[in-house]
């Protein structure tokens, strides 16, 4: 394969055992034609499968095979036969990449023998082998300040924030569908034949491969999604038509179907999270409240609900303590803060002397 990318590499790409370096090239690679996005979802679904395959049998003979051609396409084959022939005896342990990819290759052998044994009977009624049973989804899910990477199938990466829960639907030949209770960055590998779909507290959005953010806690009523790159339809799950949104815009589902859109001129304040920085901007004290309460599991509120707050600007670190940011919104707000045990209550500042 050309630039260096060979099946050795993807190998250890789907282990990962590859270096930062590395993965970037691989990923950049895909992107760069159809034909090497093709060859890696092939690579790709062989190494799933091979998961679940159980049967190793004729696996040397045909490790040795896909071997021999990863050598002679890296133009290493004459050195390895070398080191090979200086020590005939030697079996040195195959990492883990090199294993899943010698259980490929008893695949390979399993389906091209299930496919001429299924020629060979197919005068009477006969039932597949191997797995029959749907692949089951599965769910990703963080706690209060947890924030976690997720890679897919078709190479979408997914970052959750805290107190976020994701489930994937097995991906089919067509569909590419996923849910979402929380916040979560998605960017998504480019695939026009199966659009990507995020359902979300009553909302869909549909992408074919871009960059954008989608927040939908439960008990907020609204979602919310914003584009850093590409194109996404936001659209609720009731309605056949929804809105485009385009880099740097933000879309909005509210109570009733509603639908707003606005111009974002930094979208980074509202993907701030992905990188360890609560950003608010203009923000009113409920929102203040729950992102604080997310991030350090507490129940954040005004000892007198019809005390007026005015909003905040600040940036914090999610390293910083939940005293010392409590801290500091007291003080930008003109406001004092007592706690007790997860619970913290704003109230004016008392006057002094």
């Amino acid at each position: 394969m050309p630039d260096g990318i060979d099946d050795e590499l993807l190998f250890r790409y789907f282990a990962d055992e590859c270096s930062p370096e590395e993965e970037a090239a691989v990923e950049e690679w895909v992107a760069e034609a159809e034909p090497h996005r093709d060859h890696f979802e092939e690579m790709r679904r062989l190494w799933t499968l091979t998961e679940r395959s159980a049967s190793n049998w004729e696996v040397d003979r045909m490790w040795a095979s896909l071997s021999n051609r990863i050598q002679e396409e890296n133009g290493s084959s004459e050195g390895r036969k070398e080191r090979r022939a200086r020590d005939p005896k030697r079996r040195r342990k195959r990492p883990s990449w090199q294993m899943g990819a010698r259980a490929a290759a008893g695949l390979v052998v399993a389906v091209v023998i299930a496919t001429v044994s299924w020629f060979v009977f197919s005068s009477g009624p006969q039932s597949p082998s191997g797995e029959t049973a749907q692949a089951e989804a599965q769910t990703y899910h963080t706690d209060e300040g947890e924030r976690a990477r997720v890679q897919l199938s078709d190479g979408s990466q997914v970052v959750l924030n805290a107190k976020s829960r994701l489930t994937v639907q097995p991906f089919t030949d067509s569909t590419r569908d996923v849910s979402l209770e929380g916040e979560a960055l998605f960017t998504v590998s480019k695939d026009r034949d199966r659009p990507f779909r995020v359902r979300a507290d009553g909302s869909v959005t549909r992408v074919l491969g871009t960059v954008f953010s989608v927040a939908a806690y439960p008990g907020e009523d609204t979602v919310d999604v914003v584009v850093a790159e590409g194109k996404v339809q936001l659209r609720s799950e009731r309605a056949q038509r929804g809105v485009d949104l385009t880099a740097r815009e933000r879309g909005r589902l509210a109570a009733r179907d509603t639908l707003a859109t606005e111009d974002v001129v930094d979208p980074t304040q509202f993907l701030a999270w992905t990188e360890g920085r609560l950003v608010f901007r203009d923000a009113p004290f409920h929102e203040v409240a729950r992102r604080l309460g997310r991030q350090y599991g507490l129940e954040v509120q005004k000892a007198d609900p019809s005390l007026r707050v005015d909003r905040l600007n600040a940036t914090f670190s999610t390293d910083q303590s939940a005293s010392e940011v409590l801290s500091i919104v007291a003080r930008t707000l003109s406001l004092e803060y007592s706690r007790e045990e997860k619970t913290v209550t704003f109230s004016r500042e008392s006057s002094s002397g």
